[in-house]
């Protein structure tokens, strides 16, 4: 049900990151096998290179892609997934909801956090 499902994403990057774990929430029969993630150095300028301007001519990170469907906003990409791959066995999918919401704030809250931090250091 999950192949071709690709993900282009870098690390530390906020937006990327509910993308990353959303799947990992929903019942997706066989997702292991056809999930493809690729990891991109933004350091490499790697965000620019074909494949990813292809796929997304802003040149940004994330870009999801299952079959012939291409998001390139992280709370697009996540509700994408809600809605395609929510269980059947809980009615109106009200859990696959709510974790997707808690998938897709993971990475604000993280950098708030990450924020807070940083600014405690200096």
């Amino acid at each position: 049900m999950a192949k071709n499902m690709t993900l282009l994403w870098c690390t530390f990057s906020a937006p990327c990151l509910p993308v990353m774990i959303s799947p990992y929430h929903f019942v997706l029969a066989g997702y292991e096998q056809g999930y493809i993630q690729t990891l991109l150095d933004f350091d490499k300028e790697e965000h620019k290179y074909k494949i990813v301007m292809d796929l997304n001519p802003r040149g940004e990170l994330p870009t999801f892609k299952h079959w012939n469907y291409i998001v390139n906003e992280s709370y697009g990409a996540c509700m994408y997934l809600e809605s395609q791959f929510r269980s059947q066995e809980t009615p109106g999918g009200q859990v696959e909801q709510a974790l997707m919401c808690q998938c897709m704030f993971e990475g604000r809250t993280f950098y708030e956090k990450l924020s807070k931090v940083v600014f405690y250091e200096y």
